[in-house]
């Protein structure tokens, strides 16, 4: 039976095998403008967890670090209204199904 410390190195290598898979959409780059996506954050957090541990998550209330709390939330898949514009500081939430809308779907961390 593999030790805690050998599962956990399985699950990280499992998740990087999979991120390279998916490399070419790890991060997209305009301007000097970066979009994290979703492999690139789940694989710095698997860094984060094995090189310490289990720890409550906090975030920042903005890019500054002005204020911050403690995430009380899981993630979740969320439509916004329009297309991806990664220079876009402000994402409008969809409310409607409606299919002609331009949307796309993003993954709200908290």
């Amino acid at each position: 039976m593999a030790t805690k410390k050998e599962q956990e190195q399985e699950s990280l290598a499992a998740i990087e095998k999979m991120i390279e898979r998916h490399k070419n959409e790890a991060v997209s780059q305009v301007a000097g403008d970066k979009v994290v996506m979703l492999s690139t954050h789940i694989r710095e957090l698997s860094k984060l967890l094995m090189e310490h541990g289990d720890h409550p998550l906090a975030y920042s209330s903005d890019d500054e670090g002005n204020a911050y709390s403690y995430c009380r939330y899981t993630a979740g898949m969320m439509k916004v209204d329009g297309s991806f514009d990664p220079m876009s500081h402000h994402l409008e939430v969809l409310e409607s199904t409606d299919k002609k809308t331009p949307s796309f779907q993003v993954v709200c961390v908290n």
